[in-house]
């Protein structure tokens, strides 16, 4: 057998440029928010409607990053599960801060976000895909 038609069968299918570019932008988009999020501008006591509003965007974005590599319920889940993760390091991190304590109130707050977040993220990225994804 020729060794053309042998290496075929073992090969993995390649990802085109532009579904690359996709799921790097993706990735980015969330990275970037979550360094807005932990690094960018931060008041003494940021309110409850702004930590939510960051944590439900942080836990779409990562939904939408990584629904490249697994199932949207799953990656919607993992998502919630991750930026509930990062609030409690914020939190953490918080503890170090004089003039901001950590609050489980917070926590709270963020991991409902990130709830919402991931819940908006199931049916807005079936959609967003479709339109995104129809000629890969």
């Amino acid at each position: 057998m020729d060794d053309r038609m042998q290496d075929i069968g073992d090969a993995k299918p390649r990802m085109s440029k532009r579904r690359r570019f996709i799921v790097v932008g993706r990735w980015a988009l969330a990275a970037a928010w979550a360094a807005v999020v932990y690094f960018g501008p931060a008041a003494s006591a940021p309110s409850a409607v702004a930590y939510f509003v960051e944590f439900a965007v942080l836990g779409f974005l990562l939904a939408n990053a990584l629904w490249q590599h697994m199932g949207l319920l799953t990656a919607c889940a993992a998502a919630v599960l991750i930026t509930c993760m990062l609030g409690i390091a914020d939190g953490a991190v918080s503890l170090m801060v004089p003039d901001h304590p950590f609050s489980f109130f917070d926590w709270l707050v963020g991991a409902g976000g990130a709830l919402a977040g991931g819940i908006v993220a199931h049916p807005a990225l079936r959609l967003i895909d479709s339109f995104v994804s129809s000629d890969l």
